[in-house]
């Protein structure tokens, strides 16, 4: 007979010896990659690390809580405990109501009765994940868990202007007061928004501090398997933990366990890009894919990067020409790239063409970040040029076109990207423009172009293939 007792973050498997070595053998995955990390290298070469994440201590029987669920799986005849406190739903439903009914109001599309469900799930099972889509209402949920529980707060987010835009649209939800833990500010409320960089550390030794929080928000939980993230998570004995994500996921055994370690396996609520667009709530995109054509080389794809896209006076001349267009056609432009030196090219080259843009990178203050977005959003600026900041979170409803030219496979990462031109329009249509490219001539950036192409197709977006560039080149 197993017996499982869930105590706090994690739980006490009471078995014998058989069971203790599977679930050892089970909850045992590879770090991808470890034995080139100069930190832990030695460490494996010396035997004192077999580079691998062990997620259940056979000494002492314990694991995180959230994979008590996957224990049930593979011993459905265990029997639980669950000594914790569990809340009143009754109760809870109620308030609810009154929250999404008074606290965040205005006007409702349709959208609240996805998130009041949300809200009610978070709330009943305390741990889960929120997958919801860009433009579905991530922090409007996130906003009325905090309204109904209305308990001390921590809402971890990873960058400087999701820290800001995060304090004021919880502000704006709610009718409560947020403090702000990053970017200067040093400031503890019922409400903390924090950058997980600024908290402090060591992360056990100021174990007091995390433990004055009852309910954990952490957003853009993908990151969530990042060490700093997973420590802090699994240390606070806040009795709420939820995720908030359009793209949770990973598809990395290591990292998506650790997500599931913290917020247990479940999903409260699933809304994907394809519903929100059929609902009118997110824009139709269309696919642009322009050819970008090279000879057949067999360079490394770091070297392929530099040379056919980030140093390609002909690549870079294309994307400018889009932008053109566009700017011509009174589109708001957004372009994204992955290095610095790839956005100064582009940025003065779209300066020598008489385009009003500016360049945005992690660099800048918050503030003079925040001016061109104000401007962008109320029609004063014609494009953006911007590294990886843009990523997550970000909200810019003006984006009307989007240029993809940093290349790359990843998807969660393309769909955070895509997700910026999908908030709803205020004004004309509700589509945008998304524009990407297809790199010939080496293996690498090839194949890349094919997994972001993939991307497309699992979400059905309408893809509209061009045989010549813009500049009508074949």
């Amino acid at each position: 007979m197993i017996h499982i007792v869930i105590d706090g973050n994690t739980a006490k498997v009471q078995a014998n010896e058989k069971v203790f070595k599977r679930l050892y053998q089970y909850f045992t995955v590879e770090i991808p990659h470890a034995k080139l990390n100069p930190r832990w290298n030695k460490a494996i070469r010396y035997g004192a690390w077999d580079g691998n994440a062990h997620l259940f201590n056979k000494l002492s029987g314990r694991l995180a809580t959230g994979l008590v669920p996957l224990v049930q799986d593979l011993y459905p005849d265990s029997v639980l405990t669950d000594v914790r406190k569990r809340v009143d739903p009754q109760w809870h439903n109620e308030k609810i109501k009154e929250s999404f009914k008074y606290s965040l109001e205005g006007p409702d599309d349709g959208r609240g009765a996805y998130q009041e469900k949300a809200v009610q799930r978070a709330i009943r099972h305390m741990k889960g994940i929120i997958k919801v889509a860009t433009n579905g209402g991530k922090t409007k949920i996130a906003a009325g868990i905090i309204k109904v529980l209305n308990t001390e707060t921590l809402y971890l987010v990873h960058r400087k202007t999701l820290l800001h835009q995060v304090a004021r649209e919880i502000e704006k939800f709610t009718g409560m007061k947020c403090t702000k833990y990053g970017d200067g500010a040093r400031t503890i409320g019922q409400i903390t928004v924090a950058m997980i960089q600024s908290l402090p550390k060591p992360i056990k030794k100021n174990k007091p501090f995390y433990d004055q929080f009852n309910l954990m928000i952490m957003d853009e939980c993908q990151h969530g398997s990042a060490s700093t993230w997973y420590k802090i998570s699994m240390v606070m004995r806040a009795k709420f933990k939820i995720a908030l994500s359009g793209t949770p996921w990973t598809q990395k055994d290591d990292r998506d366990l650790k997500l599931v370690s913290v917020f247990g396996p479940r999903v409260l609520i699933d809304i994907k890009n394809q519903y929100l667009i059929k609902k009118g709530w997110s824009a139709r995109p269309t696919i642009h894919f322009w050819p970008i054509k090279a000879e057949e080389n067999s360079m490394s794809w770091r070297m392929a990067y530099n040379n056919m896209i980030v140093d390609n006076s002909e690549y870079n001349e294309t994307v400018v020409q889009i932008v053109r267009e566009k700017y011509e056609k009174g589109l708001p432009v957004l372009v994204i790239v992955n290095q610095k030196r790839h956005g100064h090219r582009i940025y003065k080259r779209l300066l020598g063409e008489e385009i009003d843009s500016v360049y945005l990178d992690s660099t800048q203050q918050t503030v003079y970040r925040e001016k061109c977005l104000d401007r962008f959003k109320k029609g004063k600026l014609g494009c953006i040029v911007a590294t990886p900041i843009f990523d997550e979170g970000v909200d810019v409803p003006a984006i009307k076109c989007l240029v993809l030219a940093g290349g790359g496979k990843a998807p969660i990462t393309l769909l955070q990207r895509v997700g910026r031109a999908l908030r709803k329009k205020s004004q004309g249509e509700n589509t945008a423009e998304i524009h990407d490219f297809i790199h010939y001539g080496n293996y690498y950036l090839l194949s890349h172009t094919e997994e972001r192409i993939k991307v497309y197709e699992g979400e059905d977006f309408d893809i509209q293939w061009h045989e010549v560039s813009p500049k009508g080149d074949p």
